[in-house]
């Protein structure tokens, strides 16, 4: 079986209507269509909507209140216009666990315009300049003055002053970058039209100060699909009320959130659940094929942070934490979007192995502490009654039983490596076919700080998946950005995972202690039969510590590196120090600034205030990299060069995929024969994973 076949399920992944909190590709309705004149009109002024290909608005707190994302990519660039309900900078960036930790930023302010500012973050609370300061290309701007951000700015202090104003001044600009840089500063985009790869998180931030500073709650976050262009989208509804016979509903109803920063909150449907809502009351076996992200439409949503959806083998009717195991079904955060199964392929729900049970764990997050907020948010669900004829499954490596549980973690930085053998796929792949792994995902809770997963070969090391900078807040499963690949007998797996705990951190169940585990979603499922004098019973595959079954040959070795001495020996990648610039066409950008009054020079723009940034005007760079005099022009000189400005080029034919002559899994057939011309996929969230086999009791994800 070819990983190539795996391309033909991009036609069964659709666009939902609602892609929750995300509007796509409607610029009057951004900013709640709340006194957006100023943006709509810089649209009409600078032909946003003719020179980029798709749009997206990501609220803040506020639906009023958001940024606005343009973009348009072609074989070298990511060519974006940002725009967000401002008087003094804007921040836009790319971040692989959804916030601001592990984020690549491009960063405009009225002191500095003319200018965009390249930055990073890895595990401090803002923004440092990049060492390398081209890779973010300026391009054009238009924002206030600086009069109007002061006066903005000063008005923190007397609220009153501007009570109920919804303002009309915004900050937009338009830049470019690279999509692969070379630049450990930077996050390398890849090609994401693929349904196996995830889509690219973004963030922004803005604020009213004339330098970059403390967002607060000005913040918004979100995905999109970069090269959402190189298919033509289904639409998920039709495709379920062509296939579905039924839906159900799995999570909160009317649940009131608590006046707290932060609440992780659990809602259990059991069967007799499942079966009130419609679900037919069977021992025979159904199977799922859609999941579609609900986010109430209420005053709610802005709270809903992120959810995961695990799944229950075996489950009491009364309960959903006593069962044989859980598997992880699906993980929501803004942006997401549904999933449907391809035709062809499907998770087993009742019979004798399938799903009884579900469990939901919603994270809200309630900055304000308001009261009295009430939610409705959760998924649905949707099933066929005859079964799809090949089986989603899941690998679990490195300690999927937490067999470490009230184990120490380390008191500081600290290393755990978990190595399964080569024994283990001889074992499951004993039939000598490859399985076919579709997405990953890598697990660990709030002490995380990195994690790998390294893929083995003949002793060689073939592909290694990686979060350079983990971030439990944001999300809690960080799927990999990476091809889809084949697993073959015979090899092994060496999971890693990197923590910053102190003397109470141990591992154990909760989001407050620690796990340390991947979860690879293949097809088709593999399992193992084991007989025994009670009976017999069905094990999924799965590698992990003291896993002692079927004569140790899933048994993973557990090695524990120690307190670490500094973050490098972290071994990250992502935030080094470059030690030389490469300094291309782009060095010397096209420049156009529409500023209502030159504003003052004042050094760097992450100068915050009041908060300023450690960033000082005489912070040194890379030896080799340009100045800013000879990368940016002057704020006098960008005046004159707006008639001067050369038009953005037209981007570049995209190059399609080779799949036309890949040829479709050969047990599947026609079933993605029709599917096999169509090169990649919409903008919608698969932070959805197809299932992963937690076999243990009380299991929190």
């Amino acid at each position: 079986m070819k990983i190539t076949a795996l391309l033909s399920l991009v036609a069964s992944l659709a666009l939902p209507v609602s892609r929750g909190l995300q509007i796509a590709d409607n610029p009057p309705t951004y900013f709640g269509a709340v006194n957006n004149a100023a943006y709509l009109t810089w649209l009409s002024n600078q032909n946003i909507e003719t020179r980029y290909d798709n749009s997206v608005y990501m609220p803040s707190i506020d639906q009023a209140s958001g940024a606005a994302v343009h973009w348009r990519v072609d074989e070298e660039y990511i060519h974006l216009a940002v725009a967000a309900r401002a008087s003094g900078w804007l921040g836009f960036g790319f971040s692989d666990a959804g916030g601001m930790f592990g984020s690549d930023m491009a960063l405009f302010s009225i002191n500095n315009p003319g200018k965009i500012v390249d930055a990073y973050v890895v595990e401090v609370p803002y923004p440092q300049e990049d060492s390398c300061q081209h890779d973010w290309v300026y391009v054009n701007a238009s924002a206030p003055s600086l009069a109007t951000a002061i006066s903005r700015s000063d008005s923190r202090f007397n609220p009153e002053a501007i009570e109920g104003e919804e303002s009309e001044e915004f900050v937009m600009f338009e830049t470019r970058r690279k999509l692969v840089t070379d630049d450990a500063q930077d996050i390398q985009l890849i090609r994401d039209s693929l349904i196996a790869v995830p889509e690219t998180r973004i963030i922004a931030a803005w604020g009213d100060t004339p330098d970059v500073s403390f967002h607060g709650t000005s913040v918004a976050r979100g995905s999109i699909r970069l090269f959402k262009q190189d298919v033509e989208i289904p639409d998920f509804h039709e495709n379920m009320n062509r296939n579905a016979d039924g839906s159900f509903f799995v999570g909160s109803n009317r649940y009131i959130i608590p006046e707290n920063s932060t609440t992780y909150e659990d809602f259990c449907f059991t069967r007799s659940d499942l079966i009130s809502q419609g679900v037919p009351n069977t021992t025979d076996m159904l199977s799922i094929i859609g999941f579609d992200p609900v986010v109430d439409d209420g005053p709610s949503a802005p709270f809903i942070h992120h959810y995961i959806v695990t799944g229950i083998y075996n489950a009491s009717d009364n309960a959903c934490d006593n069962g044989a195991g859980l598997e992880m079904v699906f993980a929501w955060a803004p942006g997401d979007g549904g999933f449907a199964l391809p035709e062809f392929l499907g998770a087993n729900l009742f019979g004798e192995d399938g799903f009884q049970a579900f469990n939901i764990e919603i994270h809200y997050d309630n900055p304000r502490m308001q009261r009295d907020v009430v939610d409705n948010s959760g998924i649905r669900i949707y099933y066929t009654t005859t079964p799809r004829p090949v089986e989603m499954g899941i690998f679990q490596v490195g300690d999927p039983m937490v067999a470490l549980f009230g184990q120490h973690v380390g008191d500081g930085l600290s290393s755990h490596h978990f190595d399964c053998p080569g024994s283990c796929s001889d074992l499951y792949l004993s039939d000598g076919e490859p399985v076919t792994v579709i997405r990953e995902y890598l697990h660990m809770h709030i002490a995380g700080t990195r994690t790998t997963n390294e893929h083995i070969r003949n002793g060689t090391v073939i592909r290694t998946a990686a979060t350079e900078v983990w971030d439990f807040d944001q999300n809690g499963n960080v799927p990999v950005k990476q091809d889809p690949y084949e697993i073959h007998p015979g090899d092994s797996f060496r999971t890693s995972c990197f923590y910053r705990g102190n003397q109470d951190t141990v591992f154990g169940l909760a989001s407050q202690e620690e796990m340390c585990m991947a979860f690879l979603y293949y097809y088709p499922r593999k399992v193992f039969k084991v007989e025994i004098p009670e009976g017999s019973f069905t094990l999924p595959m799965m590698c992990g510590y003291q896993l002692d079954w079927l004569d140790n040959a899933c048994f993973a070795n557990y090695t524990q590196g120690g307190i670490l001495e500094s973050d490098d020996d972290l071994g990250r990648h992502f935030g080094k120090q470059n030690s030389e610039c490469y300094l291309g066409t782009d060095a010397i950008p096209q420049v156009s600034v529409d500023v209502e009054t030159p504003a003052a020079e004042s050094g760097s723009s992450l100068r915050g205030t009041p908060a300023p940034s450690p960033i000082e005007e005489d912070q040194p760079v890379a030896a080799t990299a340009q100045d800013d005099a000879e990368t940016q022009p002057a704020p006098e000189e960008a005046e004159t060069a707006v008639a001067a400005q050369e038009e953005e080029p037209e981007p570049a034919a995209q190059d399609q995929e080779e799949v036309d002559s890949i040829p479709p899994p050969e047990s599947f057939g026609d079933a993605l024969s029709a599917t096999a011309s169509v090169s990649g996929v919409s903008a919608i969230g698969y932070r959805v994973g197809c299932f992963a086999t937690l076999i243990m009791a009380y299991l929190w994800i």
